[in-house]
């Protein structure tokens, strides 16, 4: 699913052509992708929670938000189903309040 959402991103938000204007290199799963990034085996990377917050620590400099480019991609957070929330609205109102 990365693969394809880098793709439009790179297409609709930046008019880029992927594989012309940008080498797509597949590194492996997600927690091979910082350590890419860190020793220079690519010049940026699709990352998500928390490993961008640790790459925002070491120096990295975020190029783009999903949000920012009004994205919306659950790359952050917990989803659940609506039939979940209503079989047990208890513990969603608990996640929820403990969340903030």
């Amino acid at each position: 699913m990365s693969d394809i959402l880098l793709h439009y991103i790179l297409k609709q938000k930046f008019n880029l052509e992927p594989g012309k204007d940008v080498k797509i290199v597949n590194v492996g799963d997600t927690p091979a992708i910082l350590p890419a990034l860190e020793r220079g085996v690519v010049d940026a990377a699709m990352l998500t929670t928390p490993s961008r917050l640790v790459a925002k620590k070491m120096g990295f400099r975020e190029l783009a938000d999903f949000d920012d480019l009004g994205v919306q991609y659950p790359y952050v957070g917990i989803s659940t189903l609506k039939v979940n929330v209503k079989k047990s609205p208890d513990v969603t109102l608990r996640l929820v309040a403990n969340a903030n």
